[in-house]
């Protein structure tokens, strides 16, 4: 018999005769007879054995989400700067298939994504879509704002809209900081149901999503729009 094997026998048998101590306890103290656990192992506490262990199943669960509740409250709690000045990743503008998605964002993708494409909307229709590295930022309104209050921001600050191929990248390179926040890419739309529509990011401790908004006149004030440096070679090359 392996080590590994004699591990677990004693651990196994470890765990039985704690529970067996732990059910004697509890028996004593509401004064119950040694025959309700007898019972169990007989087929007539089959149905009582079963309750059993669905309620120790629900409970381990919920300890668990009560875990990783406290480490994404953690998480979230710990100072991180709205300004992701220095933040890069190399981008390469091809658009992944549906099944390619789900790999990279295995929680959720909006099942709308199958057979789209992303068309970069006017502000970037003249930057040029050659493989490089990319530098990124958030804009954050800190209030609610319009798409066209947005993107004002962002030509105030120099600065360009994300590209649908530039968030991927970015969450590629980045896959924590959609656990922090709400992260859109108004750099390129798509079309649902005759909707103008945005990719966008998402996630929380279970898991990270790839989303779709419709483009909106009231953005939410908690959003961080994605955008990027301008590259004066990128953009006259596109031209």
């Amino acid at each position: 018999m392996t080590k590994r094997k004699m591990s677990e026998i004693e651990v196994g048998g470890g765990t039985f005769m704690g529970f067996v101590s732990a059910m004697a306890d509890v028996l004593h103290e509401k004064g119950m007879p040694y025959a309700v656990i007898h019972r169990l192992a007989r087929p007539s506490g089959r149905a009582t054995l079963e309750k059993m262990v669905d309620l120790a199943h629900a409970d381990w669960r919920a300890d668990l989400f009560t875990e990783a509740l406290a480490k994404a409250e953690q998480l979230a709690s710990a100072e991180a700067p709205d300004d992701v000045s220095g933040f890069t990743a190399l981008i390469v503008y091809v658009q992944p298939k549906f099944k390619e998605l789900e790999r990279q964002f295995p929680s959720f993708v909006d099942p709308n994504y199958k057979g789209k494409r992303f068309d970069p909307i006017e502000h970037c229709k003249d930057v040029s879509r050659e493989n490089r590295e990319v530098a990124f930022e958030y804009v954050f309104m800190d209030r609610n704002a319009s798409t066209d209050e947005v993107l004002a921001e962002m030509d105030r600050r120099d600065l360009l809209p994300a590209r649908y191929e530039e968030l991927l990248g970015f969450a590629r390179q980045y896959p924590d900081e959609q656990r922090k926040h709400r992260i859109v890419a108004l750099g390129s739309e798509t079309r649902v149901l005759g909707y103008r529509n945005i990719a966008s990011l998402c996630g929380d401790y279970a898991g990270r999503g790839l989303f779709l908004y419709r483009i909106s006149d009231d953005w939410d004030d908690d959003i961080r729009f994605l955008a990027v440096r301008k590259d004066p070679v990128a953009t006259a090359s596109a031209k």
